[in-house]
């Protein structure tokens, strides 16, 4: 699957229905055969607004939760962090996204964190979103979670935070007080278009002024200032044999976080071992997650739902 392209064309409306009727269908026979746990399938669903999880200085960070109606046992999970370059985008962006898996059977969650334009600046959003991981692990019994099979994914930034959700072992950069603390691993990491390495995206170039703007603000300096900090919050560096699968997607004409980080990612994936699928979206730019009803999206539906299937469906 690495490498592969998915077709920009939108579909006729009735092959988009046969193809979810495809797609659901190969998640049932891929969850149901040859193991005992409940499949995956299609439910209604039951959203849960303006959850605390969490208070920092006194100020609540809010999830929204959704559960698909009537699923038996303990569910997989997967918890969804929206882009918007660190410095905005909330939550309720990704409710389309966290209905959509619920209703595949996942309990779906999507999470706020601080954000730069209110002065909090990296590690801080990593804490917040880890914050949000073991809040759903420590409530595993209440929202009937099996923690074993939970997931994390993101666009943008958010894909760049899930991924450090999904490698960072250091517990004192993720917010942890003690080891002992930690949650059972992530079972898988869905990337969507987000930076895998800060460094290379670094430039002194004054017509890349928005996206050096937006890296400044997330790490508080310029990269020859405070190299170490920048190395820590690139996802690559954190990247080892025992890391969890990998789905990254990402718009081979994307302006704002270049392809090459997603071939950056794939090549050491690759050379680690570490199951990676790179899935280039033709011609698209960034931020199509924002475009619920896009062509872009209407293709990568059926990737994100396989890769679900393929990592806690079964």
């Amino acid at each position: 699957m690495n490498g592969k392209s998915y077709s920009r064309s939108s579909p006729h409306p009735v092959k988009q229905i046969c193809l979810c009727i495809l797609t659901t269908l190969s998640l049932f026979v891929a969850a149901a055969t040859g193991c005992n746990r409940e499949p995956l399938g299609v439910y209604d669903v039951r959203m849960q607004r303006d959850i605390a999880f969490v208070e920092r200085d006194g100020t609540p960070i809010y999830m929204n939760i959704a559960e698909p109606v009537d699923a038996m046992g303990e569910r997989p999970a997967i918890l969804w962090i929206h882009g918007g370059g660190w410095a905005g985008g909330a939550r309720h962006n990704l409710n389309y996204l966290a209905r959509y898996t619920a209703s595949l059977g996942l309990v779906s969650a999507t999470t706020d964190y601080r954000l730069t334009v209110d002065e909090h600046h990296f590690p801080d959003q990593l804490h917040d979103v880890t914050a949000a991981y073991d809040y759903l692990c420590d409530r595993a019994e209440q929202y009937h979670i099996d923690k074993k099979r939970m997931l994390v994914g993101g666009d943008s930034a958010g894909g760049h935070l899930a991924l450090l959700l999904g490698l960072c072992s250091d517990h004192e950069l993720m917010g942890r007080a003690q080891p002992e603390t930690a949650q059972p691993p992530i079972a898988g990491v869905i990337n969507i278009y987000g930076p895998t390495d800060l460094r290379p995206m670094y430039t002194e170039d004054p017509t890349a002024f928005i996206l050096q703007s937006l890296l400044r603000g997330l790490m508080n300096s310029k990269l020859p200032e405070a190299p170490e900090r920048w190395k820590a919050a690139s996802p690559v560096t954190h990247l080892s044999k025992s890391a969890p699968p990998i789905i990254t997607i990402h718009g081979d004409l994307d302006s704002v976080v270049p392809y090459d980080q997603a071939l950056l990612l794939d090549k050491a994936c690759k050379e680690l071992g570490v199951d990676h699928d790179l899935v280039r979206v033709p011609l698209a730019e960034h931020g199509f997650v924002a475009l619920p009803r896009s062509a872009e999206m209407a293709s990568v539906l059926p990737v994100i739902s396989h890769f679900i299937g393929k990592t806690v469906g079964g």
